[in-house]
């Protein structure tokens, strides 16, 4: 089965990175033969060398280039794909007409965000809803994805992110990751996402501020990369106990010296990697609750969820799991637990297998 997975870049980001999973767990299936179309020179991430893949580059001059229809319609006369597989909301405008004209079975994977409220003014929603005729199959990563794009339940598929176990083992001490952030507090509460409207730094270090007024010994780290990061560099990166790190390749390794993972978000998640990540580390969460993180944190199971913008309350939570070690290791064990139980890179593959094969199945 010959599979054509296309995606706009392979920036540092949520869904190439499960992109990457996908195919390093589909190669050892003979019975799949993945190609990839990247439609960028952005490529933060490396394709694993066993795969053995060159993507195909489709390069966009404009934001909507009539002149990729013609090359991505080359590609698939010479792969011949059975499916192809969007992973972005452009990318689904290209391929959605183009795998129908050519007979191929297509998935339209963009839903990764579950954004409250959104209609045909939003550009995501308006490409999902005018695609949805030439889709076989919506996936998303959370029930709330599908929700928020209004997917009709008979084309709506939900496969959770999947992560691999090896990822969070064979990690560095704790106290020379800290050392080399230069580090000398006992806590360190950290947040890992973009720096940009989707994200709510704002809510973050107006609580890092507030914690370090009441207490001397926590220490608050930012990790991502965006279009706000100089201007909150610019007003914090002084801070003797803050560090701003920018985006970092080694992202396992700094979460790993984190006592308290933070993800706040002024837009609904789909099912957030840092938060998944925070958990598979046994690291207790705070979360704005909205969107798909609560399928995936479990409110005084796993961590705790609070009001967009509630800064009270992010400082509150903070607070009680800095000063009771034994709630925070409860709820970090309890939150690895669920990830390597529902979120294992083995039951995404089986699901996107299995979806493949009904797929195929479907075209005979």
């Amino acid at each position: 089965m010959r599979i054509l997975q296309i995606i706009d870049s392979l920036r540092a980001g949520g869904k190439e990175r499960q992109l990457i999973e996908l195919l390093r767990v589909l190669a050892p299936l003979p019975e799949f033969a993945c190609e990839l179309v990247v439609m960028s020179d952005d490529m933060h991430y490396e394709l694993p060398p066993k795969l053995e893949l060159s993507p195909y580059r489709l390069v966009r001059h404009r934001r909507l280039d009539a002149g990729i229809y013609r090359h991505l319609d080359r590609i698939l006369q010479s792969v011949k794909p059975d499916i192809v597989h969007s992973w972005s909301s452009m990318c689904t405008v290209y391929a959605a007409p183009m795998a129908w004209w050519r007979g191929a079975r297509f998935i339209n994977g963009q839903i990764r965000d579950a954004r409250p409220g959104i209609d045909l003014r939003d550009p995501d929603y308006l490409r999902a809803r005018l695609m949805l005729p030439f889709t076989d199959v919506v996936v998303a990563n959370s029930q709330a994805g599908l929700r928020a794009y209004r997917i009709p339940q008979r084309k709506g598929v939900v496969i959770h992110n999947g992560y691999r176990a090896d990822r969070f083992t064979g990690l560095p001490s704790v106290q020379g990751v800290r050392a080399e952030l230069g580090i000398g507090t006992r806590f360190v509460v950290g947040m890992v996402g973009s720096f940009s409207h989707l994200k709510d730094y704002e809510s973050f270090f107006s609580a890092a501020l507030r914690l370090i007024e009441l207490r001397d010994d926590v220490t608050f780290v930012a990790m991502g990369d965006g279009p706000d990061l100089p201007k909150f560099q610019s007003r914090f990166s002084v801070h003797p106990r803050m560090r701003l790190l920018g985006r970092r390749a080694d992202i396992e390794r700094i979460v790993n010296a984190f006592d308290v993972g933070v993800l706040l978000s002024t837009a609904g998640e789909g099912s957030p990697n840092a938060v998944a990540e925070y958990m598979m580390l046994s690291k207790p969460v705070v979360a704005t609750d909205e969107g798909g993180t609560p399928e995936l944190v479990i409110d005084g199971v796993t961590g705790y969820l609070v009001r967009n913008r509630d800064t009270a309350s992010i400082v509150d939570w903070i607070s009680a799991l800095l000063g009771d070690s034994a709630l925070a290791n409860r709820l970090g064990a309890r939150g690895r637990l669920r990830i390597t139980d529902e979120y294992s890179i083995e039951r995404m593959q089986e699901a996107y297998a299995g979806l493949y094969r009904r797929l195929e199945r479907g075209r005979s």
